[in-house]
């Protein structure tokens, strides 16, 4: 049983070890982006591009609203952004069929057309958490295995 322990937590210092050097390598500014989507409601197409823009960068977004048989009414814009051209009111609606922004979040325009009633689903403009990170579940984890492995190695001295 004393080298189970042993085997347990030398892998633990391996990991431990291992974790906190990846951590240290990441770069202090990670790079992310903004994700810009367009959707359209009714008889026309909505398109955005680029479809994602650096974060910190100074990229825009341009949202296209086509008629495709019926009337184009407004985009509605749910982000943070600044106006780059085109008119954009204060509740983030739009007229023009064409709008530039400059990004401060992930953006998501729904372009309305003739006969177009709201989503159900609009976005509320806020934004998922960050994912992909698994240093914390590995360091709990880490944790919660040391912690047997006292707990095993006291049981063993009684």
């Amino acid at each position: 049983m004393k080298k189970f322990i042993a085997i347990v937590m030398a892998l633990m210092l391996v990991a431990s070890v291992a974790v906190f050097t990846a951590s240290a390598a990441e770069s202090p500014t990670e790079v992310g982006y903004y994700s810009m989507t367009a959707e359209a409601i009714g008889d026309g197409e909505a398109s955005v591009t680029p479809a994602k823009i650096l974060i910190g960068s100074d990229g825009t977004a341009t949202f296209t609203a086509t008629e495709k048989g019926g009337k184009f009414i407004k985009w509605e814009f749910h982000c943070e952004y600044d106006v780059v051209s085109g008119n954009v009111a204060e509740d983030g609606t739009s007229t023009d069929k064409v709008v530039v922004l400059r990004p401060k979040s992930d953006i998501h325009g729904i372009a309305y057309f003739e006969g177009a009633t709201k989503p159900a689903s609009a976005d509320t403009g806020t934004t998922a958490p960050k994912t992909g990170d698994m240093t914390l579940v590995i360091a709990g984890f880490m944790i919660l295995a040391l912690g047997a492995s006292v707990f095993a190695f006291k049981k063993i001295k009684e």
